[in-house]
C-alpha cells in the first residue's frame, strides 16, 4: 500500500466489443489447447511405446480449442452486454 492519498477513478464497463472478446478468447484457448496437447501427446507416446502418430490429433485439438474459444467469446460478450443493462463491472483506471 502506498502512503500517498490518491483519488480512485472508477469507471463502468457498459458494453464490450464482441469481436475483440472472441479474438482474445480464441488465442487464449488455442494456447491452452497447445499446452494440453503437449501433455496428451507425451502420455500417448508413453502408452504406445512411441508408435502413435500424435501430430494430426494435436493440430486438430488446438484448432478445436481456438474455435471453441472464439464462439464462447462471442456468447460471453453478448450475455455480458445484455446483463450490463442492469449495471456493468466497475473498474479502477489510472
Amino acid at each position: 500500500m502506498h502512503n500517498q492519498q490518491h483519488t480512485s477513478n472508477l469507471g463502468e464497463i457498459v458494453s464490450i466489443d464482441i469481436a475483440s472478446v472472441a479474438r482474445v478468447l480464441a488465442v487464449v484457448s488455442a494456447i491452452t489447447g497447445f499446452i494440453i496437447c503437449i501433455f496428451t501427446a507425451f502420455a500417448m507416446d508413453l502408452m504406445t511405446e512411441g508408435e502413435a502418430n500424435t501430430l494430426m490429433p494435436a493440430v486438430l485439438l488446438v484448432v478445436f480449442w481456438a474455435i471453441s474459444g472464439f464462439v464462447g467469446g462471442c456468447v460471453y460478450a453478448v450475455v455480458y452486454n445484455l446483463g450490463a443493462a442492469f449495471g456493468g463491472l466497475e473498474v479502477e483506471v489510472e
